[in-house]
């Protein structure tokens, strides 16, 4: 009885403390992945799953990737049990869980209409059956900026957690005709450490997750400045004076605690306005120590650093940007002991910084986050042969982010055919192998114009310069030994160029920066020779990024640089333009002032005609710039016939209000060819853009206002590169700010039937007096 009890007692004991301790895998909730997008806390963790890259590179290691899927019809499973794909469907990607997709890039298709297809946890029908565009920007939660098509790419943060499997189908109807696209596509992944599991996605929203979408979107869209507001931090800030070849410490913290931002305002002496002066941007280098160390583990020119390159540009990432003439930097940067700030001027001139930081204090040091090291590193043409290195490292960390800046001295894009290759810890060859520089920045097929985005953008395009980043946010590139990152110099790395890097990563431990800071004359912007010549695209693209004092700095440099400069007074009347703009004057006066002493025919024109517009408020312009013939009607009548790549040409309209139609007659062109037209209005302007319509060789009288061009065809899309495109390179300057930049450029969006000579585009737009009301 006894030895029944005892052994009653202990089956008790063994089953009620097996119960009591069981626990199950620690659930990965898709709340908690797409709130990672907006967590600035969470890119300095270096204890994350890493993520991996698939995509459609060329395996034998040339320029060909597209078109190398997982799996096609009848070529059977990678996995057991694979989902075999119908007829014109293609595989992308065949994961095993538990994991999470964390980014997807494609590009090369036709249109956004591509079947989409997402299967998981071995389900043999589509969990969610979508499209590009929807996906990528088309559903409650992938909106823009979280998802969309821009840069001819369409592109999608969602994360897409899975228990058990996932896999990405993509309709490639072409494919099975015999007539294949080039597909090319990428795919981040990350599968959860052992011991974990995840929530699977789910098409129907839970609220939860609706909640943090939003919230994704809010953070993202806040200003720098409210960005900065920090509670429970503390503000430290200094003002120092550095003379020509010295470095002077700035500020010294106590730790352990959180540098949460970091902001810089650089002055000299002989220099007037808010913005910093572009010689600063690389004459002022600026250095972080860590817990003593005499090593800096940041080394970087003072622009590059907060992510600007060559000339001072206002735009805003998720962790940098420029308010006010501050650089801001909003990485965090944890520190254990000390952090120790320092600028060195390798100007002939002093310089005063002003630096300011918040500075959050932690009870315990955290050995899952990492400290912040900056790499920046340059190579030019006559390493041909050699891929650029964007960071070599060893320890254990995470790579966070990229800035990136290329010129060409080929005069063509072909530079940026190379590929990102990342080696990590034990890989024999690099695991991560990209399809093209652009396309590491959710961009394609040489960019189309500038843009700023949270994660990634491209801020600087010029015939044959770029200048972008990539923020590793939620794709968390984690290294545990070491870890290597190059970008091929073109195919075969043989593209005479630049290349210039700024590699943000988070180390274990202080160590040094792993770059190599330049010295003199390499600090110097690279000079392909083209400034002045893509002086008007640099202009126009300062105006896509909203940053109208870059572009009076950009023409107040050129002409103190080149005083005879031959469009001299235009660009004086288009500064003038721009200040207006900014609330800062009114450009009439100075208009007038330059019409009285100006010799240039063109600005005497032109600042004409601008006066003239602002005299009536019937008074109307119509610009045209097109690279083929172009015949412009509007309400049945032609107002215009140009065809001139090198200047856009403005004619004089009267109108009344009502409705209005515009019609362009373009001829057939070979690539590449764009029209583009905008009237500018007292009511705004109606420029070329993706809502008009066409159609090839139309019947009828197409011109006149009652044609009924129902039928016809959006053009969609968001217009061509540029323009000018190359191999265009020079467009004369002009006073009129926004008439090109604020419209596209349009080509037909399908090939063009055989033997149509011209293609007609169509709008309506409605003066009402209350502004511009286009249908």
């Amino acid at each position: 009885m006894r030895t029944g009890r005892r052994v009653g007692l202990i089956l008790i004991l063994l089953l009620g403390g097996a119960g009591g301790c069981s626990r199950g895998p620690k659930v990965v909730t898709w709340r908690e992945l797409v709130g990672r997008l907006a967590d600035r806390g969470y890119i300095c963790r270096i204890d994350q799953p890493a993520a991996q890259l698939l995509s459609s590179y060329d395996p034998s290691g040339g320029n060909e990737d597209f078109n190398h899927f997982v799996r096609i019809e009848g070529a059977g499973g990678v996995l057991g049990g694979a989902v075999r794909p119908s007829p014109g469907w293609v595989v992308l990607a065949d994961l095993r869980g538990p994991g999470y997709l964390q980014r997807f890039w494609f590009t090369g298709a036709k249109s956004g209409d591509y079947g989409l297809r997402f299967f998981l946890d071995g389900e043999r029908t589509p969990r969610l059956e979508t499209t590009l565009k929807e996906w990528c920007g088309g559903l409650e939660y992938t909106r823009p900026p979280i998802g969309a098509y821009e840069n001819y790419c369409w592109y999608s943060w969602m994360p897409v957690p899975f228990r058990k499997r996932l896999v990405v189908m993509v309709h490639a109807s072409r494919l099975a005709e015999g007539r294949p696209d080039k597909l090319f596509y990428q795919i981040n992944y990350a599968r959860v450490p052992r011991g974990h599991t995840v929530e699977s996605f789910t098409p129907r929203l839970p609220p939860q997750v609706r909640r943090a979408v939003d919230e994704v979107r809010r953070r993202w869209a806040e200003p720098v400045a409210r960005r900065m507001q920090e509670t429970g931090a503390e503000t430290k800030e200094a003002v120092i004076s550095v003379g020509p070849g010295r470095e002077v410490s700035v500020l010294e913290l106590d730790g352990p605690a959180i540098i949460r931002w970091l902001a810089v305002v650089p002055r000299l002496e002989a220099e007037e306005g808010i913005r910093p002066p572009a010689r600063a941007l690389r004459g002022l280098v600026l250095r972080i120590r860590w817990d003593g160390s005499e090593a800096p583990s940041v080394e970087a020119p003072l622009g590059d650093f907060f992510g600007i390159l060559w000339r001072p540009v206002r735009y805003q990432s998720f962790y940098w940007g420029m308010t006010n003439g501050m650089l801001v930097s909003l990485l965090p940067m944890p520190f254990r002991e000390l952090a120790r700030i320092s600028i060195e001027n390798r100007l002939k001139e002093p310089a005063t910084i002003h630096v300011k930081c918040a500075v959050r204090p932690v009870e315990d040091w955290d050995p899952g986050r990492g400290y912040l090291h900056a790499a920046w590193r340059k190579s030019g043409p006559g390493e041909v042969g050699l891929p650029h290195l964007v960071i070599e490292a060893a320890g254990r960390g995470r790579l966070a982010a990229l800035v990136l800046g290329t010129a060409s001295r080929d005069r063509s894009w072909w530079m940026l055919e190379g590929d990102e290759l990342i080696q990590r810890d034990t890989e024999s060859e690099p695991g991560w192998k990209g399809t093209g520089l652009e396309d590491y920045f959710n961009g394609g097929w040489y960019y189309q114009n500038a843009l700023a985005r949270p994660l990634q953008g491209i801020v600087f395009k010029a015939p044959f310069r770029t200048a972008q980043y990539r923020i590793h946010q939620a794709d968390a590139v984690t290294f545990q030994k070491r870890i290597r990152m190059v970008f091929e110099r073109g195919p075969d790395n043989a593209s005479r160029g630049w290349f210039e890097s700024m590699c943000f990563y988070y180390l274990d431990s202080p160590r040094e920066s792993g770059g190599r800071i330049c010295d003199g004359g390499e600090c110097a912007t690279p000079d392909d020779g083209l400034w002045n010549a893509t002086l008007m695209s640099e202009l126009l693209n300062y105006e896509r990024l909203g940053d109208f004092g870059a572009a009076v700095q950009r023409i107040e440099d050129l002409l103190a640089a080149v005083p005879d400069f031959p469009f001299a007074d235009v660009l004086r009347a288009r500064a003038a333009a721009y200040r207006e703009l900014m609330g800062r004057a009114e450009c009439v006066p100075v208009l007038q002032k330059i019409l009285r002493a100006t010799s240039s025919g063109l600005a005497r024109s032109q600042i004409k005609d601008f006066l003239w517009l602002r005299s009536s408020l019937s008074n109307a312009l119509l610009g045209v710039y097109c690279n083929t013939r172009v015949r412009v009607f509007l309400d049945g009548k032609m107002l215009a016939e140009e065809e001139d790549a090198r200047r856009m040409h403005f004619i004089r309209v009267t109108l009344t209000p009502g409705e209005h139609v515009v019609a362009v007659q373009a001829a057939r062109h070979p690539y590449p060819d764009w029209v583009q037209v905008c009237l500018r209005t007292v009511e705004g302007d109606v420029g070329t853009g993706p809502s008009w319509r066409y159609r090839f060789q139309p019947e009828g009288d197409w011109a006149d206002p009652d044609f009924d061009d129902s039928q016809w065809e959006a053009v969609g899309g968001t217009g061509v590169k540029g323009p000018p495109e190359a191999p265009y390179l020079w467009l004369e300057p002009n006073i009129f700010v926004g008439m090109q930049s604020g419209c596209v450029g349009l080509r037909p969006p399908v090939d063009w039937p055989p033997g149509a000579a011209y293609v007609v585009y169509r709008h309506r737009f409605l003066l009402t007096g209350g502004g511009p009301g286009d249908d």
